[in-house]
């Protein structure tokens, strides 16, 4: 399951491999980025163990997606 769900993260790797390639955002808006940040977010909030215990899982998807959704969005930043 850990593997379905980090390809659906990665599925924007082709919009930034074009950011990074034309050094420039061009049209393209952060509001996805920061909308699923902000998912990953509270989702690895609610599985920290002091919150829920037992949810290894929730955790560590979502803490992987917080890495993959905090680098794309330090790009955008950078070529914004």
């Amino acid at each position: 399951m850990n593997l379905t769900l980090v390809f659906c993260l990665c599925v924007r790797r082709p919009t930034f491999w074009r950011i990074y390639k034309a050094k420039d955002v061009e049209e393209f808006k952060p509001d996805p980025y920061l909308a699923t940040l902000m998912n990953c977010l509270l989702w690895f909030f609610y599985g920290l163990p002091i919150v829920h215990p037992n949810s290894t899982l929730v955790l560590t998807i979502n803490g992987i997606g917080l890495v993959i959704e905090g680098a794309y969005i330090i790009m955008f930043i950078i070529y914004a």
